[in-house]
């Protein structure tokens, strides 16, 4: 069954719907977790999780892609300790290991390691020596932590790892928690969500997974063309500033005009007001999104197509109405 996201991009009448667009990509972004198998027709964010053994497999995976879709890659290697050897020795020889291999096939968006049998002081000096080797061999823009229960969270903080760090990395249903922690820990990290979709419409949950608290959303689900499509022209759609509105008042009626328990979210962009709406969707009937004011035009619809100017809307009582299709 063919699969449409749906996010709704709406203008605001008040100010020019002219105005250049200062930055050059978004700052709160969606991607996809990836085997590396499939290669995005325009590069979109892409995290894939592999063990030390897989490395030659994924450095092949990605010489096959063009430079720019490698800049937009992040990457967490797992391996364990000899129990057998020396840990900090053994640690030294995986980590020349990872950044030879990232020399090969990279730069890389993010590099990451999950270290096994390790405790907290010595996942730390991994984490350091990663990240020193990463910087000093120019291997991946930023350092990301694979998911991490709080409680470790704290121990590796505590060992001094967090400096070392820039992004955590975690499934959706944690990101709640784990933003609190990080506004008392270190407010300078980044959080990045792994989102299994629950919603008809799986845009509506990588942007709530980014509502609560991360910057960027990755979709676990293996990726083609049409997801690649899609999660592409939402990124498109969300370059500039936007933070998500916790204020707006968003009602989703069913055909006939009744409200209907669905709920919707909303992004704004500080420059000019533009605002995203994402519904959480309904597989098997068309819904109405209705916004309060009248201040909203030229709502297009966007999906794995594009973007699309919506002729279905209209104004009723105050509200600005929008229809939408089963998603």
């Amino acid at each position: 069954m063919k699969r449409i996201f749906l996010v709704i991009f709406l203008s605001f009448f008040a100010l020019s719907l002219f105005a250049a667009d200062a930055a050059k990509e978004c700052s709160i972004c969606v991607g996809a977790v990836t085997d590396l198998t499939a290669i995005p027709a325009t590069p979109v964010p892409q995290l894939a999780q592999i063990r030390e053994d897989g490395l030659a497999a994924a450095g092949t995976a990605l010489d096959a892609m063009t430079p720019e879709a490698r800049a937009h890659t992040a990457i967490v290697v797992a391996y364990r300790v000899d129990p057998g050897k020396d840990p900090l020795l053994d640690i030294e020889t995986h980590t020349k290991t990872i950044i030879d291999w990232v020399r090969q096939h990279g730069p890389l968006d993010a590099l990451g390691i999950a270290v096994e049998g390790t405790d907290a002081a010595q996942t730390t000096y991994a984490i350091k020596r990663l990240a020193v080797s990463a910087q000093g061999q120019n291997a991946a823009a930023r350092i990301v932590l694979p998911p991490t229960p709080v409680d470790e969270l704290t121990k590796l903080a505590d060992a001094g790892a967090m400096p070392y760090i820039d992004v955590l990395l975690l499934d959706a249903a944690n990101v709640t928690s784990t933003a609190a922690w990080i506004v008392e820990k270190d407010p300078a990290k980044k959080l990045w969500a792994i989102v299994t979709p629950q919603s008809p419409n799986a845009f509506y949950d990588l942007g709530r997974a980014i509502a609560d608290g991360a910057t960027r959303a990755y979709l676990a689900r293996t990726p083609d063309a049409e997801t690649f499509a899609s999660l592409a022209a939402f990124d498109r759609a969300l370059i500039g500033e936007y933070a998500y509105d916790s204020t707006a008042r968003i009602e989703t009626l069913d055909a006939k005009g009744g409200k209907i328990d669905a709920p919707s979210l909303a992004f704004v962009r500080g420059e000019d007001l533009r605002t995203i709406v994402i519904p959480r969707g309904d597989a098997a009937a068309a819904t109405i999104t209705s916004l309060p004011g009248d201040f909203y035009i030229r709502p297009r619809r966007i999906d794995a197509a594009g973007e699309k100017e919506l002729s279905d809307v209209g104004q009723k009582g105050g509200r600005f109405l929008i229809g939408v299709q089963p998603v």
